[in-house]
């Protein structure tokens, strides 16, 4: 993971440089990098994330040491049958109900069932979606980037413009406590409810904790629920 970004030198001119993606190539693929995102593409298959997956890493994970051993976070692609497969009480998509979801980062319920609702779903999640879907184009660019990859990289160019998109969803860019704080209109709103790769998974991304021993993510997963069950109706 590369967090320093491709800088020009200054000129006497008065023209601005924006730096570029840094690209590096070895055989069983490349990564592409801008800041503290990272956009792998494999030649083979890499798990439920398939050929393409990102990686960011974290500057405001909370955990002290020595539980803060890797600042990578995983950015998810999940497919639409992937999330049914771990919630299977997300079927029958009903039109009514309010579905909120957190930490979707580019995962494809959302896209995929947006034009099925009758109310506007909401996203909560932080994630840089500009950064990541210039790094996606860019990657589209890249003349040995094979037609699989390409495949799975439209679909996420297609779910990021769906998801930024204030007429289809609405987006709260901002982790879960800010959005419960400054967003009351999301309290007890959701019929629907999804976290599978959010704060339920980083919930040191969340609330900043002094040594609470070997029980620390149990005592992380159970604050994110009560953040969460204030999103919720019928509690």
């Amino acid at each position: 993971m590369h967090k320093n970004l491709l800088s020009s030198k200054s000129s006497t001119s008065s023209r601005i440089f924006i730096p570029k993606p840094i690209v590096e190539r070895c055989e069983g693929g490349c990564s592409i990098t801008k800041g503290e995102y990272s956009l792998y593409i494999r030649r083979i298959p890499e798990g439920d994330l398939g050929r393409v997956f990102f990686w960011s890493s974290e500057p405001h994970k909370n955990l002290p040491p020595p539980f803060d051993t890797n600042s990578m976070v995983a950015i998810t692609g999940r497919s639409f049958q992937q999330y049914i497969s771990e919630r299977k009480d997300l079927l029958p998509i009903l039109p009514s109900h309010q579905y909120v979801e957190v930490g979707a980062e580019i995962g494809g319920f959302i896209p995929e069932i947006v034009t099925k609702l009758r109310r506007k779903p909401i996203i909560i999640d932080p994630a840089d979606y500009a950064i990541m879907r210039e790094l996606l184009s860019y990657a589209l660019s890249e003349e040995d980037c094979d037609v699989d990859a390409r495949c799975v990289l439209r679909i996420f160019v297609q779910r990021i413009d769906i998801i930024t998109d204030p007429e289809r969803v609405t987006l709260l860019n901002m982790k879960l406590g800010e959005a419960v704080v400054r967003h009351s209109e999301i309290l007890d709103c959701a019929d629907v409810l999804i976290d599978l790769a959010g704060p339920i998974r980083y919930g040191e991304t969340e609330f900043k904790l002094g040594d609470k021993g070997h029980n620390i993510q149990e005592v992380l997963e159970t604050r994110v629920r009560q953040l969460e069950k204030q999103i919720l109706k019928n509690k």
